[in-house]
């Protein structure tokens, strides 16, 4: 697997983890729930 497909990989893992985390809190702030986007 080259380097690159792992650092994406790995930022997508993160992106989503904070995505998920975000909407939990957001969800009673009602706000825009995606910071950023894979």
């Amino acid at each position: 697997m080259p380097i690159e497909t792992f650092i994406v990989t790995v930022y997508c893992l993160v992106c989503e983890a904070l995505n998920t985390v975000v909407r939990r809190e957001s969800a009673q702030a009602r706000v825009p729930a995606k910071i950023v986007g894979c």
